[in-house]
């Protein structure tokens, strides 16, 4: 899995959502740095937290995920 595309698809859907990251993670219950990291592509989310991120951007894991595993 592309870790920077992954990054890249959950920053576009919290933008498109109007979000700010520090809202999306206190939603996620981490930490707003983590989430920076998640979506810069240095940290890659564990499988719990990937899941309560679509939850809360409202998306299926699917739209976070087409092309990404190889």
């Amino acid at each position: 899995m592309d870790k920077r595309k992954l990054g890249q698809r959950i920053n576009a859907v919290r933008k498109s959502k109007g979000m700010t990251s520090e809202k999306l993670a206190e939603a996620c219950d981490i930490g707003a740095s983590y989430l920076r990291q998640i979506e810069s592509g240095a940290k890659v989310p564990s499988l719990p937290l990937f899941i309560v991120i679509c939850q809360k951007l409202q998306v299926s894991p699917n739209c976070l995920l087409p092309d990404l595993i190889v």
